[in-house]
C-alpha cells in the first residue's frame, strides 16, 4: 500500500474541514427553507405543514425503506445525489376550492399549488444530459438558486394534469433564466409556472411582494383571486 505523504494528509484534511462546514451551512440553509415555506403557506392560506403540506425530493431517487426493514435498501448503484434531498426539493402545499364558491355545497373548481426549490440551476443551465458530471455544470457563481411556483387550476369534475416530476427535470422551466409561463389545456385546466431567485424572499416583507405578484399573475391568466393574507 502506497504511503501517505503530508501533503496528501493536509488536502484530506481540509477536504473534510470544508465538508463539515458545508454540512452546517447546508442545515441552515434548509432550516430557513423550512421555515420560508410554512411563511409561504400561512400568507396563502393553505393547511399547516402537519396537516396538508406534502414533500417530494427531485433530480435523483429518494431512498427507500421497505414496511419490514428498518434500513432503507442501498446499492453501489445509488447516485450521491440519492443522498441530498435539498439539491431540488417539492414542497406540495394542497388543495383549494376556489374562493367564489368555499362555502357552497355544489362541486367548484379547484386549484393547488406546490413550490419547487431548486438550489442550484448549474446542471440545468448547461448542455449537459448527465445528471452525474457536475465537474461540467455551469460554475456555481453563474449559477442561481430560485423557488418555482407551479400552480394548477381544474375544472369540477376534471382530473388533475400534475406533471411536477417532468417539470423538475426540464432544463426550460429550472434554468436560471426562465420567469414564467401559463397555458390553457384542452381539458379546461389551467397551468401557470412563475420562478422567483431566493433573494425575493429575504424577509417578509419582500416575500409579500413576490406573493402579490405570483397573485397578479394568477388572476390575470387564470381568472381567480389568491388569498395573500
Amino acid at each position: 500500500m502506497e504511503n501517505i505523504n503530508q501533503h496528501q494528509l493536509d488536502n484530506f484534511n481540509e477536504a473534510m474541514l470544508n465538508v463539515r462546514r458545508a454540512h452546517r451551512l447546508i442545515y441552515q440553509y434548509q432550516r430557513r427553507m423550512i421555515d420560508l415555506i410554512d411563511f409561504i403557506r400561512q400568507k396563502l392560506d393553505f393547511p399547516p405543514i402537519y396537516n396538508g403540506v406534502g414533500g417530494w425530493k427531485h433530480f435523483s431517487d429518494p431512498l427507500y425503506r421497505s414496511s419490514k426493514n428498518e434500513y432503507f435498501k442501498l446499492s453501489k448503484n445509488n447516485w450521491a445525489w440519492d443522498f441530498l434531498c435539498s439539491y431540488e426539493f417539492e414542497y406540495y402545499l394542497g388543495e383549494k376550492f376556489t374562493k367564489e364558491r368555499a362555502n357552497s355545497s355544489e362541486s367548484s373548481e379547484q386549484y393547488a399549488i406546490s413550490l419547487l426549490q431548486i438550489s442550484d440551476t448549474g446542471y440545468f443551465d448547461s448542455k449537459l444530459d448527465n445528471r452525474l458530471d457536475v465537474d461540467n455544470f455551469i460554475p456555481e457563481e453563474n449559477s442561481a438558486s430560485k423557488l418555482l411556483f407551479y400552480f394548477e387550476l381544474k375544472p369540477k369534475q376534471k382530473d388533475w394534469i400534475w406533471d411536477v416530476k417532468s417539470i423538475a427535470l426540464s432544463k426550460r422551466y429550472c434554468k436560471s433564466s426562465f420567469t414564467h409561463c401559463h397555458k390553457t389545456e384542452e381539458c379546461g385546466n389551467k397551468r401557470i409556472l412563475y420562478a422567483f431567485p431566493m433573494s425575493s424572499f429575504i424577509n417578509e416583507e419582500s416575500t409579500i411582494l413576490a406573493l402579490q405578484e405570483f397573485s397578479s399573475y394568477v388572476e390575470k391568466y387564470a381568472g381567480i383571486s389568491l388569498t395573500v393574507l
